[in-house]
């Protein structure tokens, strides 16, 4: 386990967790309709931001540059999915030329990676994540991967949602797919985020079952975090053949270490992913807000964070409050 440095100067929030990691979604569309997500009816019968109200490619570099001088050094671009939003590449490269990112990764659901992977790599993405959802056909995804691989992106993560009723052929023949191209593989918990995704406890599949699952054909041995407030637990083969994740937000909550912020396309800033509203960055910029004064307002915002529904979950399930909290395609998990 990584622990953080004494001498570290960092922004902290009410419960000692540092500000390190920010996730921008750039757009809340999608070409995917993931019952974990964005369902299709769900789809069918809603508005999606404007572009005239995304944030703009200034704004998003301003913002992230106030961000890294509070102490991040991680920055994820989301979605919806981030490829289908004009000047993708462009944001990629002015964030990747700023002073103090240390890791420039981005989620995608892999469709329109092979016709992105060469220009990506070239503007400065580190790394690539791909969300497969492994109830359909995903064979047109693996040629993305293919080329994401070829263009040089290395340490390539799976992220697959593992829910009640997936066939588990399915689960085995990506796991083998993985395995065989350096891909690292991690299952997540079905989580209660949003509220369009008819979340219920009995459709969640634990950890522990998965690890349980996978060591039955590949046997795992439980390996080191890579960092401090990393949100997956890590298993190698014991073949020495890569190695999975598990993120396991439903049973054994991780929000003790969390030190993500998170902004929707449109400038909201949320504490936490199952937040219930956000600050207005987009206005706040607007009405002038920026330099010393904009890393001022993201720090006291920070400081007063108190946010740890994972771990409260059951509180408020036992309670009867029913929470309006952002959708995931919103922020971008």
């Amino acid at each position: 386990m990584h622990h953080l440095l004494a001498e570290e100067k960092l922004c902290l929030d009410k419960l000692n967790r540092p500000l390190k990691a920010l996730r921008i979604s750039i757009t809340d569309k999608c070409n995917r309709k993931c019952s974990y997500c964005l369902p299709e009816n769900y789809a069918l019968n809603r508005p999606f931001i404007k572009e005239d109200d995304y944030l703009s490619i200034p704004e998003i570099t301003s913002i992230a540059r106030s961000f890294v001088k509070l102490g991040v050094d991680k920055i994820r671009i989301t979605g919806g999915e981030p490829l289908l939003r004009p000047g993708v590449v462009e944001i990629v490269e002015d964030l990747s030329a700023t002073a103090g990112v240390r890791d420039l990764s981005l989620t995608t659901n892999g469709l329109l990676l092979k016709r992105f992977a060469r220009s990506l790599k070239s503007a400065g993405l580190g790394r690539v994540t791909v969300g497969i959802d492994i109830s359909v056909d995903y064979s047109n995804i693996l040629t993305g991967l293919d080329e994401a691989k070829r263009v040089g992106f290395k340490n390539t993560k799976i992220n697959v949602v593992i829910q009640r009723g997936l066939k588990q052929e399915s689960l085995l023949k990506l796991t083998k797919y993985c395995r065989d191209n350096e891909l690292i593989l991690r299952f997540i918990e079905f989580m209660d985020a949003g509220n369009c995704n008819n979340w219920a406890p009995e459709e969640v599949i634990s950890a522990e079952s998965i690890i349980h699952w996978i060591s039955y054909h590949f046997p795992l041995v439980a390996s080191d975090s890579n960092y401090y407030g990393e949100v997956a637990s890590r298993y190698k083969y014991k073949d020495g053949k890569g190695e999975i994740g598990i993120i396991a937000s439903v049973t054994k909550p991780f929000c003790r270490d969390c030190t993500r912020a998170r902004i929707s396309a449109d400038g909201k800033f949320y504490n936490c992913l199952f937040a219930s509203s956000g600050f207005d960055l987009k206005k706040a910029l607007h009405s002038g807000l920026e330099g010393e004064a904009l890393e001022e307002t993201l720090s006291s915002l920070w400081a007063g964070r108190i946010d740890r529904y994972s771990e409260e979950r059951q509180l408020f399930r036992n309670s009867g409050i029913k929470l309006k909290k952002v959708e995931m395609f919103q922020i971008g998990g």
